[in-house]
């Protein structure tokens, strides 16, 4: 038997094998067999949050027990209080169903009004307004002020066959290195329709400075909920290169107060590294090149940011030109527009590349436009 992925919820709830109430319930992945098939979601009971009361069967098991027999089958819970009492919102991935519909994935949810008995499964929408999947293993907590449930979720890792991992021997990655926060009004989410998640921010390498970003959990009240935290979002996640020795627990927040950043140029000890976010110590801020967006607008283009052995770049190829993705850095305009200005790619030397906001490079080599930065 191997257990994970738990999910706990405070509210109030009878556990109808013992009769006893209890405060927390605890929603878990569970399966009995050593390829890992065929999980099914269990749940246990408790007033302290030590001392756990199993129920005695999963109560949720995969949509096509047949299919499930060679795949994953259901687990990776997350759940929602949506009274404070026993009205939950548990979201699972379930690989057993139909596939290559428009619009879904591989995530459901399930209402319980005590908590072990569910009502038939919704299907997830799984596609955001600009392009990205929301996939499944994603965390969801509710805003209930405003009505809004978010989503962290893990996006596409690195193809190592078309771009240089640390790790060559896994394709991908072996696990992402970059997470889309979204939300989504509530009614919109339940009533099977394929609406459209809204983003909110990306986490990434470029971000973090980790070379993996995975396994994302919200900060949340005992009950599920964001509001007490709004407009902040405090994630949870794992950070670290390809080796699970590496990983560690650590934490973001966005903060939803600007929708842009200062594109900062730095420079230490292997050159010039520019990024709207992380640079390593030992890097010393030379000068802003202006400003991008944090998220797509009409009019804009993605900038990667990217690196080959210790070189950082901006490039506009998702694939960063078959060298290491970090994830994007920002949105610059294609076309200049009132309160922007031009910015090009340099290279110094042939291994030091940078961004200035002269077409000339500074006397460098000059690599092209990237487009029009925010004054």
């Amino acid at each position: 038997m191997h257990v994970c992925d738990p999910s706990v919820i405070k509210g109030s709830f009878t556990n109808p094998a013992d009769g006893q109430r209890y405060i927390y319930a605890m929603y878990y992945s569970g399966v009995d067999n050593a390829p890992g098939n065929n999980n099914q979601t269990g749940l246990a009971f408790s007033n302290d949050k030590i001392n756990w009361a199993d129920y005695p069967s999963p109560v949720i098991s995969p949509l096509n027990p047949a299919v499930a027999q060679g795949n994953y089958g259901n687990g990776q819970p997350a759940t929602i209080n949506t009274d404070g009492r026993s009205n939950l919102l548990v979201f699972t991935t379930d690989l057993g169903g139909p596939q290559g519909i428009a619009g879904f994935g591989d995530l459901y949810v399930r209402r319980t009004a005590d908590g072990v008995n569910f009502d038939p499964p919704i299907r997830i929408p799984n596609e955001a307004t600009d392009g990205t999947t929301v996939n499944p293993n994603s965390d969801f907590a509710y805003d209930s002020a405003k009505g809004d449930v978010y989503v962290i979720t893990g996006l596409p890792g690195r193809n190592c066959q078309k771009v240089t991992c640390k790790d060559p021997a896994r394709n991908p990655d072996r696990e992402t290195y970059q997470l889309g926060l979204f939300k989504m009004p509530l009614k919109a989410l339940l009533n099977g329709t394929p609406a459209k998640w809204t983003p909110v921010g990306y986490l990434n390498s470029d971000v973090t400075g980790f070379y993996l970003n995975h396994s994302p959990g919200f900060q949340r009240d005992p009950y599920g909920n964001l509001t007490s935290f709004l407009p902040n979002v405090t994630v949870f996640f794992s950070g670290g290169d390809p080796y699970p020795g590496t990983w560690q627990i650590a934490t973001a927040t966005e903060t939803n107060t600007s929708e842009r950043a200062p594109l900062k140029r730095t420079l230490g000890p292997n050159g010039h590294w520019v990024t709207t976010g992380y640079t390593d110590p030992g890097y010393a801020f030379e000068t802003n090149i202006g400003s991008l967006f944090l998220l797509t607008k009409p009019g804009t283009s993605k900038l990667m940011s990217c690196v080959v052995g210790s070189d950082h770049f901006l490039s506009h190829d998702p694939s960063c030109e078959g060298q290491t993705p970090l994830g994007q850095t920002g949105y610059v305009y294609d076309n200049q527009q009132t309160g922007t200005h031009p910015i090009y790619r340099c290279n110094a030397g042939g291994h030091d590349h940078f961004v200035s906001t002269d077409s000339g490079c500074e006397g460098q080599t000059t690599e092209g436009l990237l487009g029009y930065a925010l004054n």
